[in-house]
């Protein structure tokens, strides 16, 4: 490129580059059409396996539904009254004879509501067994086992834990007493005494800690021989005992009870 000399100055410049022009901008693109609807009467895809796999999932669609409410992030707690009992109430069984007498004294033998002979603080956490009949007079610990089957993890569940005299020949389904009446009676009855409230954390049910055996806080004394009924309650915010049937183990997953006797 030649060099040029300015009058002026006197200095030496470059000439200025020609400047390209600017490019035209390009067309927006025209819209696609929107695609028209499909008829009323249009029963899925093309081909004949697609519309028998949209079928099947139509008659699958309701179930599918129900499993899904039942997997919601809430806790659930029982107290078993049976072993196998996963929570579902009322517990229904036949009221003939023989199996009515099984029935009625399964409900009052919860697997999960266990006695040590001593008090709470020389007991161990976990006495290895459900423990016996009580001895007159003595101290004895009263223990829960708590289970949670929910999703969510439960802090701060209240375990309460009572006992009342009770009567071993009223049966709930071999005597004249309506569906009920007996359970009905004993809650509304004066009779029930608290022992003490103990609390617990416990795991959802996909963990290993989603259960455990709580301790009494405060010890148990049979007061004379006879028949006892020790009851265990368990509450917690977002799963309460609730107002039907709060003492009925029959009709409430949060009671259970065990008949115990006491001897000399």
């Amino acid at each position: 490129m030649p060099i040029k000399k300015t009058k002026k100055a006197g200095r030496i410049e470059k000439p200025k580059p020609k400047q390209r022009p600017t490019p035209k901008p390009k067309p927006k693109p025209k819209p696609r059409p929107k695609p028209k609807p499909k008829p009323a009467d249009y029963k899925g895809f093309g081909s004949e396996v697609d519309r028998k796999r949209t079928e099947a999932f139509k008659e699958q669609l309701p179930r599918l539904i129900e499993n899904l409410e039942g997997k919601k992030f809430t806790p659930y707690l029982v107290v078993r009254t049976q072993v196998g009992d996963h929570g579902g109430r009322p517990i229904t069984t036949e009221r003939t004879p023989p199996l009515s007498v099984t029935s009625a004294r399964m409900i009052l033998n919860s697997p999960d509501v266990w006695i040590a002979h001593g008090t709470p603080g020389t007991t161990p956490e976990n006495p290895g067994a459900q423990g016996g009949d009580a001895s007159i007079g003595q101290e004895h610990t009263v223990y829960a086992h708590v289970w949670n089957l929910g999703r969510a993890p439960i802090a701060g569940v209240q375990v309460e834990f009572y006992w009342s005299t009770d009567n071993p020949l009223i049966d709930p389904w071999y005597c004249a007493y309506p569906d009920d009446a007996w359970l009905n009676d004993f809650e509304t009855s004066k009779n029930v005494q608290l022992i003490g409230v103990a609390r617990v954390d416990l795991a959802p049910r996909s963990s290993k800690k989603c259960h455990a055996l709580v301790k009494c806080p405060k010890a148990w004394i049979p007061p004379a021989r006879g028949c006892y009924r020790l009851t265990v309650r368990v509450s917690c915010i977002g799963d309460s005992i609730g107002t039907t049937a709060p003492w009925q183990p029959r009709h409430n997953r949060h009671a259970a009870a065990r008949r115990i006797w006491a001897r000399t």
